[in-house]
């Protein structure tokens, strides 16, 4: 049987059911273009917050079969033509796909770059461009990824696995394209609401 190339793992919670059902049936308009749709798949794991944030990122590796694999959460936008570029820098086999990052940050917006030479800045909102290391959002090789694990953490769990992941990349393709467009606002990010629930 033929593996797909392309893993696309999305966390969702039932709060946000419906951008995450639109960011599902956007992902696979673009798959349904492709002349080989059998190149992506498409896991999205809803939860009823009875695990954490980092051990719901493991499973979603662990369920991955593609040779490469990439986070989108569910309240996360991507391009149009996301699907498309990514399957395309994956060609030349790179251990890591970086792009550029569209942030609204409670209202601050700005523009993040990831890159494999860049270490991890403050982000700067509208006063320039941050650059920081591949994170999660980025599309890894499997090989990769399935050697590092998401701590059981509900906050924060992204950083630790990053700390892995980076030292193992050798190679890279970057689109200088906004390919990740992400929102963080207290009132619906699954962190925040689960800080309120434990009371923090």
């Amino acid at each position: 049987m033929n593996l797909p190339t392309l893993s696309i793992l999305i966390p969702g919670i039932p709060t946000r059911l419906i951008p995450g059902s639109s960011l599902v049936v956007e992902l696979y308009r673009q798959v349904a273009e492709l002349s080989d749709n059998k190149q992506v798949e498409i896991i999205w794991l809803v939860d009823n917050f009875q695990r954490t944030i980092g051990g719901k990122r493991q499973s979603l590796v662990e369920l991955a079969r593609g040779e490469y694999l990439v986070f989108i959460d569910d309240d996360d936008m991507v391009p149009r033509d996301y699907v498309k570029k990514i399957l395309e820098a994956t060609k030349s086999k790179p251990d890591v796909i970086t792009f550029l990052q569209s942030v609204d940050w409670n209202g601050s917006v700005g523009t993040i770059e990831f890159k494999l030479t860049n270490t991890d800045e403050p982000f700067k909102g509208k006063s320039g461009i941050t650059k920081r290391r591949p994170w999660h959002v980025c599309c890894w090789k499997s090989s990769i990824a399935k050697r590092c694990e998401f701590p059981e953490l509900n906050w924060g769990e992204d950083s630790p696995w990053v700390d892995q992941a980076t030292p193992l990349a050798k190679t890279e393709v970057h689109i200088p394209e906004v390919l990740h467009i992400y929102s963080h606002y207290d009132s619906t990010s699954e962190s925040s609401i689960r800080l309120r629930k434990e009371g923090i």
